[in-house]
Parts: structure tokens; sequence; C-alpha cells
């Protein structure tokens, strides 16, 4: 909500008519594509899931890698200078 206060009024042109239903536009068309995206993005993770879920080795390998890379970037914390952070 904060962040609609501050974002949504920038694209309000008070000559252009009601400013309560240029708000009310503008904050439903943004929750609107905001749906749309977030649907592909969770039908397209449902997906990604059913895939993983047949190759369990995958997964496994995933995580691995994960792994390394995490204690690697940890690691790399720990040797850094700390001028440099």
């Amino acid at each position: 909500m904060i962040f609609l206060l501050a974002f949504l009024p920038q694209f309000v042109d008070p000559s252009a008519g009601s400013v309560t239903l240029q708000l009310i536009a503008l904050g439903l068309l943004m929750k609107v594509v905001a749906l749309a995206v977030e649907s592909g993005i969770a039908l397209g993770a449902g997906t990604v899931g059913r895939l993983l879920l047949r190759w369990p080795k995958f997964v496994l390998w995933q995580e691995r890698m994960t792994g390394v890379i995490l204690i690697g970037l940890g690691l790399r914390l720990l040797t850094m200078d700390s001028r440099t952070r």
C-alpha cells in the first residue's frame, strides 16, 4: 500500500478528471497485470516442479552444487578484507 501511495500519484493528471477515479483505475490495472504475471510464474513453477520429480538424481546434484556454491561464498566472505565490505 505504501508503494502504491508513493508510486501511482506520479501518473495522475488532475486536469484529466477525477483524481480518485484515476488512482483507482491505475491501482486496479496494476493488480490485474500483477495477477497475470504471477499466475504465469506459478504455472511455470508447477511445471518445472513436476519435471523435477521425474529426475531425482538431477535434484540431488542441484542441491549438492548449491551447497558447494554457498560454502564457497561463505569462505569468500570469511577471507575478505574488512575494508572491502
